[in-house]
């Protein structure tokens, strides 16, 4: 009888034991989210905490909603890098084949100059004055315009407009709100379980600007849905533009916004369409009439 109860514990414990190998760790996921965290504070030993995690190749559970996906510790640790830092492809370009000695080094080289953005919320090498941005602005119509207003209240009362006092320095006629905006944009890009609402901030800049302002986006690409957009590159490059220019920027009373002094204007009626599809002259003609009755393109300014 005893021998029999000794065997059946054994062998419960063996199913025990297979069942604790047989699952994902849940501990390693917590650590991983501590260090999230403290990257997200602007902690930039956590990055050399983070560096060993490349390597691993321990598989975690993580939680999407009802979904639990199981992901090594490697892509974590990596994604974790993507999400909290704003690295040039020249500094460096993650890849799952990137070692945990590559990505150290990386650190060690960099390691005088690697600095936490408070604007970004992110960690950089190089500034975003020192950094260029490929961007077209059109004007937006004055039905547009007008619709923007109605909703002013509302978009001045949004939480991050508060926060960041965006309707104080409009008052003071202060073309950081500008700034402000863009880096509230950025610092809204979305993350593996987050997707912060941003039309707000586009929406915004267009009131106090009377523009729409297109950037380039991950594919080299001009995107005009920065609030959209998934990869946060054609935001980024919104703030580098913005935190290279905001000061140029001045407050015209004519048209109640920020205006650049040095932005060429074309007469209204005469659309500059800077669409890939329209520049053949037969392309150009079918979207030119598009283009002026629903975006309200008027002028065009590269940076």
């Amino acid at each position: 009888m005893i021998r029999s109860i000794v065997r059946i514990a054994r062998l419960l414990s063996l199913l025990l034991l297979a069942s604790w190998c047989a699952f994902p760790a849940v501990g390693q996921t917590t650590m991983l989210a501590q260090l999230d965290s403290r990257l997200r504070k602007g902690d930039v030993q956590a990055l050399f905490d983070l560096a060993p995690y490349f390597d691993s190749r321990n598989v975690v559970e993580e939680h999407l909603g009802y979904h639990v996906l199981p992901t090594q510790e490697s892509a974590i640790a990596q994604r974790l890098v993507q999400e909290n830092c704003a690295f040039t492809a020249q500094e460096i370009t993650l890849s799952p084949a990137i070692s945990a000695r590559a990505f150290g080094d990386f650190l060690n080289r960099y390691r005088t100059q690697i600095r936490f953005s408070p604007l970004a919320k992110a960690f950089l090498i190089t500034p975003l004055e020192q950094r260029q941005a490929t961007v077209q602005i059109r004007t937006i119509s004055p039905a547009r315009k007008a619709a923007l207003e109605n909703q002013a209240q509302d978009l001045f009362g949004q939480e991050w407009a508060r926060r960041g006092r965006v309707g104080e320095l409009v008052a003071r006629k202060d073309p950081q709100a500008l700034l402000v905006i863009a880096a509230a944009l950025y610092q809204a890009r979305t993350r593996f379980d987050q997707y912060p609402e941003r039309a707000s901030m586009v929406y915004l800049l267009q009131l106090l600007t009377g523009t729409d302002i297109g950037t380039e986006n991950e594919r080299h690409q001009l995107s005009w849905h920065l609030d959209d957009d998934y990869d946060p590159t054609s935001q980024l490059n919104l703030l580098v533009y913005l935190a290279n220019t905001y000061q140029q920027y001045v407050w015209s009373e004519p048209v109640a916004a920020f205006v650049l002094p040095t932005r060429a204007s074309c007469p209204l009626g005469r659309p500059i369409i800077c669409l890939t599809c329209c520049t053949v002259p037969w392309t150009r003609r079918r979207c030119a009439p598009f283009a002026q009755l629903t975006l309200g393109i008027r002028s065009v300014y590269r940076h």
